[in-house]
């Protein structure tokens, strides 16, 4: 790789994250300043509550000194209900979601980096093919045959960075379960090397080239196997131990579609490669690989969409930490 397209990558990836970024942070702006205003109401529950143990403390003291221990077993009783309420008090501040997590529920605030990382790859994937067809467009080129062609237009760094930048955003991938990492590392592996040899690079001739079309070809296949193996076996997993909710069933259909839409692109593509020659053109004219890939990036980008909670009308209730763990009745 020579200088040329090390600063391709560079700026590609740089364009890609600022488009795939934008729209996130949009949608993030509303909560994070909710949540600014939730951490400061916290902060002054927090004093108060201080402020009211400090005096709990000093009365129980003084009680200790002159009282008998009849009456003071009263006071401890007393205290015991005073801190309980203060609790209760700093905790009906908070809440949490019923999320796809493997407890059944999330806290916003630790999970919030995780959300982002995922609507980036959602709007990352979603935005691929339309920002290719305007790139080209703005320098004057027709729809190529296929994604990959754009590799040897103006547009290059656009191709490369997406491909990058997703790839990235795959590796940071933790997910919930252990197999989330693992096929996460994979994609990464498999949409890098999807960005870094072009396709049909045979087409130019030697040995290499050959090899690097076979390479792009089969790193672009387990790229997008990769993706619906997200889509319609991990995203649809739900915790044994709690009923799906509505909503819940509600996303596992959008998973499901999503990744069946992908599994039927990746075969079909597949067939308009090794098709006869006769057959090639035509798929070519019609620019038939390129819509199947859009479709399957668009398919992708849905799915991690709704998996990162930004389609807000498939989101789970949210409710408040008093409903999800109820005070215990005291017994005097």
């Amino acid at each position: 790789m020579d200088e040329k397209d090390i600063i391709t990558v560079l700026i590609g990836g740089l364009v890609s994250i600022l488009v795939a970024a934008a729209p996130s942070i949009i949608s993030l702006l509303p909560g994070w300043l909710q949540n600014q205003n939730k951490v400061t109401r916290k902060e002054e529950m927090v004093d108060f509550a201080k402020r009211r143990v400090d005096f709990l403390s000093a009365w129980f003291q003084a009680c200790k000194q002159s009282d008998t221990g009849s009456k003071l077993a009263g006071i401890r009783r007393k205290v015991a209900e005073e801190l309980d309420e203060i609790k209760a008090q700093v905790d009906e501040s908070l809440y949490v979601g019923t999320g796809d997590t493997p407890e059944g529920s999330r806290v916003l605030g630790s999970l919030l980096p995780l959300l982002t990382l995922m609507r980036i790859l959602g709007f990352s994937s979603l935005a691929f093919p339309f920002i290719l067809l305007l790139g080209g467009l703005f320098f004057g080129l027709g729809l190529q045959s296929s994604m990959g062609m754009y590799y040897y237009t103006p547009v290059q760094a656009l191709l490369v960075g997406f491909l990058v930048e997703i790839g990235i955003c795959l590796f940071l991938y933790k997910g919930y379960r252990r197999i989330d990492r693992i096929l996460g590392d994979l994609g990464c592996v498999f949409a890098m090397g999807t960005a870094l040899f072009p396709a049909a690079a045979q087409m130019t001739g030697g040995p290499l080239g050959y090899i690097f079309g076979i390479l792009h070809n089969e790193f672009f296949f387990f790229f997008f196997l990769t993706l619906a193996f997200f889509s319609g076996f991990l995203f649809t997993k739900t915790d044994p131990a709690g009923k799906p909710t509505h909503q819940k069933l509600q996303r596992n259909r959008v998973y499901q579609t999503c990744g069946y839409l992908i599994f039927i692109c990746v075969p079909l593509i597949a067939i308009c490669l090794h098709a006869p020659a006769g057959i090639v053109a035509i798929t070519n004219e019609l620019h038939l690989i390129y819509w199947l890939e859009s479709i399957a990036f668009v398919a992708a980008g849905i799915s991690w969409l709704t998996k990162a909670e930004a389609i807000v009308s498939l989101n789970d209730e949210v409710i408040p930490l008093k409903k999800l763990y109820p005070k215990k009745a005291q017994t005097v």
